[in-house]
């Protein structure tokens, strides 16, 4: 079976790393597959032999024309492809148009939603139009599956679509990268992370990071944990604008960037620290989303401190979860005192249920059943 992965957006999303993963497990049970995303030229063209890559010209920092070239090159590739089915993520015109013009040549369909997009922009004429896409594109796809069964029964009731055509696709994690890695002193010097507690915070630095939050909250743990340094991993559109929140709150020598680092170096990273953490502002944005970076903290065998939103009560056996911010705070001093190593019981819960490997060959069933006469 020849199958399109259409990603609309660049290799340092979060969305990115999804789609990657779901082509190369498919690819891994025998199909054909090829993989489209945004181009970004600072990062490397992906390499793996058992997927066939493309990615759309990068004409930075004009957006509008790197969308409209992403679109352009999308459509060029569906019509050379010829995919017998093609899988499209989020409700934006330079992944779904593509796909709705493979399905008129004869292609089956699928849209993943793995956000409310819409949502994470203020106001606006930039929040109508994407709110647009969200309510438009939906109706034209054979099948739309969902990360979660939050978002699933949400989508559902406010598009009205058909139970039918709508499937669970787990937000998964390449368990087998994570659970191997040595740790680095190298990279433990490079950061000055030596002789320190280090809680870590890996983000797409960009609309979806309530980063102001993060520093609220990185200044209450200051003020109650000694010996501490947070090393924030990953870059984005707004790393420069988060590093002045950093400085402004007086944070600069306790807070340490990375900057962008390549997916697939990410479990190395998090070897240099003691638990991970993430904090999310409770609005109705957060409260449909599933991150991947608390499964990657688990995977790595991290104790893990959260507040409640999102899908964690899925994960409630195996993380910290927080009512407010002065209980969250309380949290991270209680697993950095614990010293915990129980790693294999966080692990377990990824390896079982979280597995990109084991979700991907239960989603076969759904393409398989789509394509079957």
């Amino acid at each position: 079976m020849k199958i399109l992965v259409i990603c609309p957006l660049t290799s340092d999303s979060g969305g990115a790393v999804t789609s990657w993963n779901i082509s190369k497990q498919l690819a891994v049970l025998g199909n054909e597959v090829w993989f489209i995303e945004r181009g970004f030229r600072k990062q490397a063209k992906r390499q793996t032999p058992s997927v066939r890559y493309l990615r759309s010209i990068d004409f930075p920092p004009f957006l509008p024309l790197n969308i409209l070239l992403s679109l352009m090159f999308n459509v060029i590739a569906v019509l050379i492809v010829r995919a017998d089915v093609v899988f499209a993520l989020k409700c934006l015109p330079n992944s779904c148009l593509p796909a709705i013009i493979a399905k008129l040549m004869g292609a089956k369909t699928i849209l993943h939603i793995n956000d409310l997009d819409y949502e994470f922009y203020d106001e606006g004429i930039l929040k109508k139009i994407v709110h647009f896409f969200y309510r438009f594109f939906p109706r034209f796809f054979d099948c739309v599956s969902f990360p979660s069964i939050k978002l699933k029964e949400y989508v559902q009731k406010d598009l009205r679509l058909e139970e039918k055509r709508l499937k669970l696709l787990l937000q998964g994690v390449d368990f087998d990268k994570f659970k191997k890695t040595e740790s680095s002193d190298h990279l433990r010097k490079q950061f000055g992370l030596i002789n320190c507690r280090v809680v870590i915070y890996v983000a797409s630095l960009g609309i979806t990071t309530d980063f102001e939050w993060i520093a609220k909250l990185f200044l209450k743990i200051l003020q109650k944990i000694e010996n501490v340094k947070f090393l924030v991993i990953g870059g984005g559109s707004n790393l420069v604008r988060f590093r002045k929140v950093v400085d402004d709150s007086g944070l600069g020598k306790q807070v340490v960037f990375t900057g962008f680092v390549k997916h697939e170096d990410i479990p190395l990273y998090l070897t240099l620290g003691d638990i991970g953490i993430n904090y999310m502002e409770n609005n109705k944005a957060n409260h449909f989303r599933v991150p991947i970076k608390v499964k990657e903290y688990l995977a790595a065998g991290l104790p893990v401190v959260t507040n409640e939103i999102g899908d964690y009560y899925l994960l409630k056996d195996h993380i910290c979860m927080a009512g407010n911010m002065d209980e969250f705070v309380q949290l991270v001093k209680q697993a950095l005192d614990s010293h915990d190593e129980d790693y294999a019981f966080r692990q377990n819960v990824i390896e079982e249920t979280y597995n990109w490997k084991y979700i991907i060959q239960k989603f076969k069933i759904t393409v398989e059943e789509l394509v079957r006469p």
